[in-house]
């Protein structure tokens, strides 16, 4: 380091300032690993990676399993740090206790924060920011941004006006510009709900809500569709198609699927199944039948096995080919 670089971290009061090679701002490499392997893929681009500090958001119409895959997230994280705590900011009071039974034990480290406006969230939040030190191992989840209310929309109605709100975009721009950096510098994860709609253009589109300030402060936004899982004409569950609709790991509009069924709940290897057949690891001699290490089985045999479907998803041919394809 010379002189004058020696002089200008001297001359400053902020401690993360340093070099580019040991700034510890830049480093990502302990990353908060779901025991979901297809939402790792879509989080990061690998089945064995997953989230860090910044903004996640998951986006979709409503009873898209949005709230329960931004848990599995927050589950991670408190599987990971015995000491971490998440703060749950809750505007729709939409998830019972029962939602955080998988939790376990990790429950009792979940602080339940209710909030009613956009400006109530960002004074709560930023507050908290405020107070924590990077070392402090704390998570954020708001389900959902799409359901708060600006101050001036609450006051208009009180107030018998019947004009419409143009504040609260700006209102969730201000937020999400106060924390952003924030969550970086303490190194704080945040996964955000939010609602989409589609557009009214000749060509529709499916767009969040809520203005842009969302979509910038986001490092990743996954945008939540479904469709029916049926046997004939029973209903058994759904498929919720995860896709990444803005990722600074993942190569836009890719998807994989995460099957949810009434009995039986996720499958955690949802879509690895059909990679390692598109792969070749797993091959398909006649129809109906699968091959897996020369032994020929029907597709169940193989997806719901967890001894198979843990050796593909660990294989690292199998590792590297969904990285070629899913990774920026």
């Amino acid at each position: 380091m010379n002189e004058l670089m020696k002089r200008i971290m001297k001359n400053t009061s902020n401690p993360y300032v340093d070099t580019l090679e040991k700034s510890p701002l830049l480093d990502k490499t302990d990353p908060i690993v779901t025991d979901i392997p297809a939402l790792n893929l879509i989080l990061s681009g690998s089945v064995d990676g997953g989230f860090d500090c910044g903004v996640t958001t998951i986006a979709g119409e409503s009873k898209n399993f949005k709230t329960l895959f931004g848990l599995n997230m927050s589950k991670a994280f408190l599987d990971k740090y015995e000491d971490g705590v998440l703060i749950f900011f809750d505007s729709e009071f939409g998830s019972p206790r029962t939602y955080f039974d998988f939790f376990k034990d990790a429950k009792q480290r979940v602080i339940h924060y209710p909030v009613g406006t956009v400006e109530e969230l960002r004074t709560e939040m930023l507050n908290q920011l405020e107070k924590f030190e990077r070392d402090d191992k704390v998570m954020f989840m708001v389900d959902s941004i799409g359901n708060l209310a600006s101050l001036k929309e609450t006051e208009d109605v009180m107030d018998g006006k019947t004009t419409v709100d143009m504040t609260r975009a700006k209102m969730v721009k201000s937020l999400f510009r106060l924390i952003t950096p924030r969550l970086t510098i303490k190194d704080i994860p945040l996964v955000v709900v939010n609602h989409t709609y589609q557009t009214l253009e000749m060509f529709s589109k499916q767009v969040m809500g809520g203005g842009t300030g969302t979509v910038y402060a986001s490092n990743t936004i996954i945008f939540v569709g479904k469709q029916q899982d049926k046997d004939g004409k029973e209903l058994l569950g759904y498929n919720f198609i995860l896709k990444s609709e803005k990722s600074r790991f993942v190569r836009e509009k890719m998807a994989i699927p995460v099957n949810v069924k009434y009995v039986g709940g996720i499958n955690k290897y949802s879509g690895m199944f059909d990679l390692a057949v598109k792969y070749e690891i797993i091959t398909s001699p006649s129809k109906g039948w699968y091959s897996y290490k020369e032994k020929k089985m029907r597709r169940k045999e193989i997806e719901f096995n967890a001894d198979y479907m843990s050796e593909i998803i660990n294989d690292e041919k199998f590792k590297q080919l969904v990285e070629s394809e899913f990774k920026l």
